[in-house]
């Protein structure tokens, strides 16, 4: 029971890597992507359920719904890059938390600190996605920073505050926090990986090269 306190083990994925010959840096960071984005899905369930019992127990019942839409949302992007669809549940987890953050911003007071979660948020992009999905990169960086500017400027002006389905709470206020501070830690960590990987393979092909040279430098002096 308590294995599941162990991140790595939040997806299936990590063993699947495990049993397969990742010989490339290309290779073994095609294989942490998807496991990074489980985690992430597994770490969302826990914080939106959280905020669930709170909205509950506050009987806010608005926020209860989108707790529970957030919760269906992280399911499905988990089980759907489970299964390997790994695009697929990288735009629909990106997609519907940028949508679910500006519902949930606008509803809530801007000092509960749910636009902590849009700076990780924005920087997540250039993690999950590779190389090759640079427009989804750069199209859903520019989305979240459009809406961190949006909910601020909903807040200042006073929109939709007849709708406001919560005061200002320091515990949603400390959870947002915090929930910031892990995503910025689970990119560091893929990022931390990432350099290991490379340093690791630049040095195994540099003991090739010194091994080849020593041997040539050995073959030209029986030569000679």
């Amino acid at each position: 029971m308590l294995s599941w306190l162990r991140i790595e083990l939040w997806s299936e994925l990590n063993d699947n890597a495990a049993n397969k010959s990742v010989d490339t840096i290309t290779k073994g960071l095609s294989y942490k992507r998807p496991v990074l984005l489980s985690q992430l899905c597994i770490f969302g369930i826990i914080l939106a359920t959280l905020h669930l019992i709170i909205d509950a127990f506050a009987s806010l019942y608005l926020g209860v719904l989108l707790d529970n839409l957030l919760i269906a949302v992280l399911l499905a992007s988990y089980y759907t890059n489970e299964k390997g669809n790994f695009r697929v549940a990288n735009i629909l987890l990106t997609v519907s938390l940028n949508i679910i953050l500006l519902i949930y911003g606008s509803l809530i007071p801007l000092e509960n600190g749910l636009y902590f979660l849009l700076f990780p948020l924005a920087g997540l992009y250039f993690v999950v996605f590779d190389q090759t999905q640079q427009k989804e990169r750069l199209s859903l960086f520019a989305i979240t920073i459009v809406i961190f500017f949006t909910l601020h400027f909903i807040h200042a002006l006073n929109i939709f505050t007849q709708y406001r389905i919560q005061e200002p709470d320091p515990v949603s206020y400390l959870l947002n926090f915090l929930a910031s501070m892990f995503m910025i830690y689970f990119a560091w960590n893929f990022i931390t990986k990432a350099n290991y990987m490379a340093e690791k393979r630049l040095k195994s092909q540099s003991d090739k090269i010194f091994a080849q040279n020593t041997s040539l430098e050995k073959a030209n002096k029986e030569l000679d």
